[in-house]
């Protein structure tokens, strides 16, 4: 008797804790609209939506930390209004500051964010839990992405050699400031239906009080981060379409180095170099990828990132980021 009464009170645990998975997982859950037009900032005016077409779009809110303090609400409000046209899915936030004076906003380059105040939003394309794009942006505009793959082991989370072209846009207000992301369904990965289902989740970071917040709630005591973001449903009628881009290079140079081979005595000798390449990508319809490289010798671009070397015991190594070295680098990678 005691025993199958154990066991009652077992299976109720289980269907009681499903339904409470099931119900969370439903009010998660968003659609967004299609929108007639491009948003921006100036629909947003006094950081509320003030046209048509902002209150038109879905709306997300009630932010939750991870860090400092798992599961307790964000320090500071946050609103995203999302929606997408036939070329963009686009996010507009709205981060409110009690003290607008201390966000930290600065005018620096591609993918140096992570100092600053910031926002972001990760989708997973193909809503199997496995890998997502990532974009983030800061006050100022400033723009930072990557992939993201779960794992594990040491082959798991983000990759920031991804580069994709997007729009963005950021203004300080005096309650706080206001973000604009557009990106291009060009510059994603997406299976062909006519009915696309995702995964969605929405960032913001307050680094004065070392916070980061999420919605929805992505917390620490759950293994995975994709399966924690929230379904989104309602693009419809969208593609990829033909992805290409074409990245020259040419670099040239002088010197005049001094010889000391001549019999009338050293001189100054002219020698000039030069040296092109091209970088190609071609993407149709996301159903097949051409990567064509020629003489891709890019070191004297954002390939080669600063790095310091006084006092180094080893040779400087250089992380990969020339575009057709790191397309599906991963397949090669090891845990090791």
């Amino acid at each position: 008797m005691k025993t199958s009464q154990f066991f009652r009170y077992i299976l109720g645990g289980v269907i009681s804790l499903f339904v409470i998975l099931s119900t969370t997982a439903a009010e998660n859950e968003l659609t967004i609209p299609r929108i007639q037009g491009q948003p921006s900032l100036a629909d947003f005016t006094g950081m509320q939506p003030n046209t048509p077409l902002a209150s038109s779009m879905t709306k997300v809110e009630n932010f939750i930390q991870r860090e400092p303090y798992d599961g307790q609400a964000s320090a500071q409000q946050t609103e995203v209004y999302i929606g997408y046209d036939q070329e963009n899915i686009y996010a507009v936030f709205l981060a409110f500051d009690t003290n607008p004076e201390l966000i930290r906003a600065n005018l620096s380059s591609r993918e140096n964010v992570f100092e600053d105040d910031r926002v972001g939003f990760m989708v997973d394309t193909f809503n199997d839990q496995r890998s997502s794009f990532t974009f983030v942006t800061t006050p100022m505009g400033i723009q930072s992405d990557s992939r993201w793959t779960e794992s594990s082991s040491s082959r798991g989370g983000f990759d920031s050699t991804f580069d994709a072209v997007w729009d963005s846009e950021g203004q300080l207000t005096d309650r706080g400031y206001m973000a604009l992301m557009a990106v291009p369904f060009r510059s994603l990965r997406f299976n062909e239906s006519n009915e696309q289902v995702w995964r969605i989740g929405f960032y913001r970071s307050i680094p004065r009080y070392g916070e980061d917040s999420f919605w929805p709630e992505y917390s620490i005591n759950v293994e995975g981060r994709l399966n924690q973001i929230a379904p989104l449903a309602g693009i419809s009628d969208v593609s990829p379409g033909n992805n290409f881009q074409v990245i020259p290079f040419f670099f040239a140079r002088e010197v005049d180095a001094l010889n000391r081979s001549f019999v009338a005595g050293p001189k100054f000798e002219r020698t000039s170099e030069q040296e092109a390449g091209v970088d190609a990508k071609f993407v149709f319809n996301d159903s097949w990828a051409l990567d064509l490289t020629l003489n891709p010798d890019f070191s004297q671009v954002e390939s080669d990132e600063p790095q310091v070397t006084v006092n180094q015991r080893f040779e400087v190594q250089f992380p990969e980021r020339r575009p057709f070295f790191i397309e599906n680098a991963d397949f090669f990678s090891t845990d090791s």
